[in-house]
């Protein structure tokens, strides 16, 4: 068993591995992945309460909280994000793959649909003229019209359940389980760094919503990423 945190297993499970030891795992395992991709991308341990601070990461998290059949496995979710079990998050255009330290280390995927044309035509009219500025949509600076069509829990620009695959390598056969569910919370943590992965997930460019003034709208996604230092994949990468 390739990357194997413990080879003991009880049945059908792996053993318990104590708080400290699995700390000192995750430690060699992230220095391991470090050696053979010098790209990996975290995601920090935040031990605190909200570990998002964004409207962006804050709007992500509560949308995700806000669907019943989410609410039993996302505590373990954040609990996993907190310890620094995220040792790898990529982002490309409707697909999040990560690396997820449990009691081995885990490759859950995640695929988002793209938003419907005629939902995204219904964001862009409700923002025509509201959002002036690129730096305003990046601080959530938004009228109640663009806010409400923008968070409308099934119409808006956030996936629903049916926008979103998941699949992971563990032996937890629930269709959420606590390693993805860490990673959805590791993409709000990312987008308090990078609101442009929300729009880049749902494959619509947000420079669609800004009024057209030089030097703002012709913002993409590539250049919000440059704007925070933060990789976004492309298909071709």
């Amino acid at each position: 068993m390739s990357d194997n945190e413990s080879s003991s297993y009880r049945g059908g499970f792996p053993a318990y591995i104590p708080a400290s030891k699995r700390r000192v795992i995750m430690a060699k395992m992230a220095e391991k992945l470090k050696a053979r991709d010098p790209s990996v991308q975290p995601i920090e341990a935040n031990t605190k309460r909200n570990f998002v601070s964004s409207f962006w990461g804050m709007a992500w998290c509560r949308h995700l909280e806000s669907f019943a059949d989410y609410e039993s496995r996302l505590p373990k979710g954040r609990s996993y994000l907190r310890s620094g079990a995220i040792l790898d998050l990529r982002v490309r255009p409707g697909q999040i793959s990560a690396k997820v330290m449990g009691s081995e280390l885990y490759s859950p995927k995640i695929t988002i649909a793209p938003l419907p044309d005629h939902k995204w035509n219904v964001i862009k009219a409700a923002a025509a003229g509201q959002i002036d500025t690129i730096i305003d949509l990046i601080n959530g600076q938004l009228s109640k019209g663009v806010l409400a069509a923008i968070v409308d829990k099934y119409d808006g620009l956030f996936p629903a359940p049916r926008d979103i695959s998941m699949v992971c390598n563990c032996l937890d056969d629930a269709h959420l389980c606590k390693h993805i569910a860490a990673v959805l919370y590791g993409v709000g943590v990312r987008m308090d760094t990078d609101p442009s992965v929300l729009f880049d997930l749902r494959g619509v460019n947000q420079s669609d919503l800004i009024t057209d003034i030089p030097g703002e709208s012709d913002l993409d996604s590539s250049s919000l990423s440059d704007i925070f230092g933060v990789h976004i994949e492309s298909n071709d990468s």
